[in-house]
């Protein structure tokens, strides 16, 4: 996402255990006709300002409805193996904070969004966001925060280099990138194809070129537009416009380290890198991510998002907690506090004109997203971080997205 450095270190999910649990749960205090009157929120940790936040929020909660959340906040790098723990051991939060919702409700642990999110609130969330949450054409994953892909680039190498404007298109990107790495000790275009979260760099180019993960339902990972994208990326680390070894070059101290440090004219980056360049020397300006003819520019979207278990009582508690956290006065201040974009059309609208974020608000409305909600999805994603970087090292890059293509397809 789109993130905080830590966050965006840790964007991949491991899979998850494939349990198929009863949704019964023995957590929550029931009463008054079975309802529950305590539930438990487990939330990842963006920043330290995350568990201070939530505290505040239950606090007041209760205060309000007289509800106890008892919030535990964990880790990026640990949140996933616990949640998984207490899968298996059957100890289910009530509402979950994650970015891996897929394989809950496949084993029908989790509420439809529908069952849990007031009218006012579904109707509060842009198309393209609400069904990134879906699993099977039903959503059950709340989008919560989000980030979209912009191209950030250098204009004083630019004008250098004696380029007068960004790039528009791939073509020129391409030719911008070989003349900024012709200027002495730079690099034309950062590119991150490491294990780290190489997905991201490659979605960017390959959405942008005309490809897609999938098509009517099905996976066209091994595309011709998709193999194109990849081979696109071989020829720029080819031509000597890209760093030694994207391959082995991570995202957050890998390509944005270069384009801090001014020796990158061009990176793929978010929020998260506009926020390590205020403290910073370097002159840039962000733009649309160039296209192909015929393709409308556009973003790698990436979101995280709230579930919500199904446990015998909960739904009333859930739905009036949801409601809560998504209040434009509470919602927004997380936003902010966070650095990461809104995912609700009000609170969109209230941080618009904010410096940080309001940039990237109207890319996150129109960006695509990978296929979070499909089944496979951890398993393609675990084969990208192993195999997209070795197409700029030499192997043929439609070998390597056969490769990527038979996991997609596998049962």
């Amino acid at each position: 996402m789109h993130r905080k450095p830590v966050r965006a270190a840790a964007i991949a999910v491991a899979a998850l255990s494939l349990l198929a649990l009863s949704a019964c749960s023995a957590s929550g205090d029931s009463s008054s006709g079975g309802k529950v009157t305590s539930i438990k929120f487990v939330a990842a940790e963006y920043s330290p300002k995350t568990a201070p936040y939530w505290d505040k929020i239950a606090k007041d909660f209760k205060a309000k409805t007289g509800i106890t959340v008892d919030v535990q906040t964990i880790a990026w790098n640990d949140i996933h193996q616990q949640v998984s723990t207490m899968v298996q051991t059957n100890q289910l939060p009530d509402v979950l904070n994650l970015d891996s919702f897929a394989q809950y409700a496949a084993d029908e642990l989790l509420y439809p969004a529908s069952e849990v999110e007031s009218s006012s609130l579904a109707a509060d969330f842009p198309k393209n966001l609400a069904d990134s949450g879906s699993v099977g054409g039903k959503n059950y994953g709340i989008p919560f925060v989000g980030s979209d892909s912009v191209l950030f680039y250098n204009t004083d190498l630019f004008t250098q280099a004696g380029i007068a404007e960004p790039p528009k298109t791939i073509d020129e990107l391409a030719s911008d990138a070989e003349k900024i790495s012709k200027l002495p000790g730079k690099v034309g275009f950062a590119l991150s194809l490491s294990p780290e979260a190489p997905h991201i760099d490659y979605s960017t180019f390959m959405f942008n070129m005309g490809g897609e993960y999938m098509k009517n339902g099905k996976w066209t990972i091994n595309s011709d537009a998709n193999v194109k994208a990849l081979g696109f990326l071989k020829q720029l680390t080819d031509s000597g416009a890209t760093e030694v070894n994207p391959g082995n070059t991570g995202r957050v101290e890998g390509s944005w380290q270069l384009f801090e440090s001014g020796t990158a004219g061009m990176v793929i980056g978010q929020t998260g890198l506009a926020d390590r360049l205020k403290t910073s020397n370097i002159q840039y300006k962000t733009a649309a991510f160039p296209s192909s003819p015929g393709v409308t520019p556009t973003g790698l979207a990436v979101a995280d998002y709230l579930m919500a278990f199904k446990k015998p009582g909960n739904q009333d508690a859930v739905k009036q907690f949801l409601s809560f956290a998504f209040a434009e006065k509470n919602y927004a201040t997380f936003a902010a506090n966070e650095g990461l974009l809104p995912v609700t059309s009000s609170s969109q609208k209230a941080l618009a004109s904010d410096p940080t974020l309001g940039p990237y608000i109207p890319g996150l409305e129109t960006a695509k997203f990978a296929p979070v909600g499909e089944a496979n999805w951890d398993k393609v994603l675990g084969e990208m971080k192993n195999s997209l970087g070795l197409a700029v090292s030499g192997t043929d890059p439609k070998k390597v997205l056969d490769q990527i293509q038979a996991v997609a397809t596998s049962k």
